[in-house]
């Protein structure tokens, strides 16, 4: 980090979501974590240089435990990726 912390340091203590290129849209998923009251917080990487190419997409997803829960380019429907994600019964659905 140009702070000189390690990117662990910079997650949050809930969800974590890495916007690593410049135009990513983040809102979806913060909004649907909104909405399940999940604790999400959004770091914004995109000026450091090659952390797209490094972890292959525009958004990561980190759960609390700092695995990487999703990655992807955008998150088209939100709400069923949280629920999985966050260990909901989606076998159902």
């Amino acid at each position: 980090m140009p702070d000189g912390r390690s990117l662990y340091d910079a997650l949050g203590d809930g969800f974590t979501l890495l916007r690593l290129t410049a135009g990513a849209d983040t809102r979806p998923l913060a909004d649907a974590a909104a909405r399940r009251s999940a604790p999400l917080e959004v770091l914004d990487l995109s000026t450091l240089p090659g952390t797209e190419e490094r972890y292959g997409a525009a958004l990561v997803l980190v759960w609390p435990d700092q695995h990487v829960a999703w990655r992807g380019g955008r998150a088209e429907d939100p709400d069923p990726l949280l629920a999985r994600v966050g260990g909901d019964d989606v076998s159902a659905a």
